[in-house]
């Protein structure tokens, strides 16, 4: 299992760019936002190769994003779903490896399980007591870490947004 850190921007700036770490505080990708007044976001390696985008889709009851590969070919999409007391989410995919994933939520949005079946493959939590909004995401396979963290970018988004002009144009930040 690996963990990673994803701290959120107290101040928004219309194109943001921010780093995710591992469990030892090291730099292991790079987000950036595009400087378009839609919701895109790239997760970058530290040598600066695309290896995931984040698309928001709008004009939809529930919110949805899409994930892509760095050749543009849609991986999944993260789709919110209609519930009382939690927040849930669902994956959709031509892939195996994640149609199905069920993404649910306590009802503030700090604590997020993604299930497959009746395993848990990742977990996002957010801690508490901090500055800024912290998250920690656990993920069971290394091999799918970055679209794992993509889906805890976009749970973010989804269920804390700011107030503003710029919400949530770049999203997550931590520092330049």
């Amino acid at each position: 299992m690996q963990n990673f850190l994803v701290k959120q921007r107290l101040f928004n700036i219309w194109r943001s760019s921010f780093y995710i770490q591992n469990d030892a505080g090291q730099d292991c990708f790079q987000v950036k936002s595009d400087v378009h007044l839609l919701f895109r976001l790239t997760i970058y390696d530290l040598n600066g190769q695309p290896l995931a985008k984040i698309k928001k889709r709008y004009f939809r009851i529930f919110p949805r994003y899409d994930v892509y590969s760095p050749d543009g070919q849609l991986l999944f999409k993260v789709k919110a779903k209609f519930s009382l007391f939690t927040r849930k989410a669902k994956i959709i995919s031509k892939s195996p490896d994640y149609n199905g994933l069920k993404i649910n939520g306590n009802i503030l949005a700090w604590e997020f399980d993604i299930d497959q079946g009746d395993r848990t493959v990742a977990r996002i939590s957010k801690k508490l007591l901090k500055l800024s909004d912290t998250y920690s995401v656990s993920i069971l396979d290394e091999m799918d870490a970055v679209n794992y963290l993509a889906i805890a970018i976009i749970m973010d988004c989804m269920h804390h947004k700011q107030k503003g002009a710029a919400s949530k144009i770049g999203g997550l930040a931590v520092r330049r």
